[in-house]
């Protein structure tokens, strides 16, 4: 768990790690809830938290939505004028001391709130139902949208035939190439030998190591072609076609705004709750813009984003 906050003076973003813990057994709510509790009281934070960023895991939003504070972000609204001619009856109702609600029991709420058998809940550990709502506002991390935008919307795409068959005939080759070099000593020192460099992998966690993995190979394949297909002949790879290269070209070039966004986001010192709207706005702006100027395969992609 990290801290955040603006330096009192210069209104510096500062920040500094409070713990790194293991968690055993299953990683539910109230496990993750207590903890994050216990470390607010550990510090002498609790009282001076005013957001709590996660990730989209179900575990972590159930911990807010079941403990966390309720955001605090609409006006006072003017009180309503029960003697409205507009609303007689809904002012009626409302009213206790009125003729028309003598047959009705008004009982308190917080009575059955408290009531010692609403609060047998197996399922939430006693400990945190002492703190309850003790924990902060939460925010769902924007970085893991985005990320989850480029990956898991993204694939809404694949239903269209013009950007399904020719994006993945040229991922499958720049697969094949990566997993060489990745698991074989001598593919990679071919690769190297050939390009003079190796190639960038993506991993499975973060989405736009794709894309960065992409811009890499579109550079090599306009820059030294030929000596990359020479090694994916000697390595028996399929190489890339002219379909393949504009299919890439266009990936990078629909993915470069969500790339960039996603950077910004990520960032240390600028990631301010203030640029986040600026961002996507941009971002979508961007989209629209390439989508204007013609694709040959990625309208889809840039319409799915």
């Amino acid at each position: 768990m990290t801290v955040h906050w603006l330096d009192a003076i210069t209104r510096a973003r500062m920040h500094a790690v409070l713990t790194c813990i293991r968690l055993k057994g299953h990683h539910t709510y109230d496990i993750l809830a207590q903890v994050m509790i216990d470390i607010h009281y550990e510090f002498h934070i609790d009282k001076k938290i005013t957001r709590t960023t996660t990730d989209n895991g179900s575990n972590f939003v159930k911990a807010f939505v079941q403990f966390g504070s309720e955001i605090d972000i609409l006006p006072e609204l003017p009180s309503c004028d029960l003697e409205s001619e507009f609303y007689p009856d809904i002012a009626n109702l409302l009213n206790p001391n009125s003729e028309e609600n003598d047959d009705l029991e008004f009982i308190s709420v917080e009575s059955i709130l408290n009531a010692p058998d609403r609060l047998q809940c197996n399922e939430i550990n006693e400990q945190i139902l002492e703190n309850f709502n003790t924990l902060p506002v939460h925010m769902r991390c924007a970085a893991h949208t985005f990320n989850l935008v480029a990956s898991k919307d993204a694939d809404a795409a694949l239903q269209i035939t013009v950007f399904k068959t020719p994006y993945r005939s040229a991922l499958a080759k720049a697969r094949t190439l990566w997993n060489q070099q990745s698991r074989s000593t001598v593919a990679a020192d071919s690769i190297h030998a050939e390009l003079g460099r190796r190639l960038v992998l993506p991993n499975t966690t973060r989405w736009n190591s794709l894309y960065d993995a992409i811009v890499v190979l579109n550079s090599i394949l306009e820059t030294k072609r030929p000596s990359l297909h020479r090694v994916m002949t000697q390595l028996k790879i399929l190489t890339f076609n002219d379909q393949d290269v504009t299919v890439m070209k266009e990936y990078a070039k629909v993915m470069a705004p969500v790339a960039n966004a996603l950077d910004r986001i990520q960032g240390e010192a600028q990631a301010y709750l203030g640029s986040l709207l600026p961002t996507i706005a941009a971002t979508v702006y961007k989209l629209k813009n390439i989508k204007s100027k013609g694709l040959v395969n990625c309208t889809a992609l840039a319409n799915a984003l």
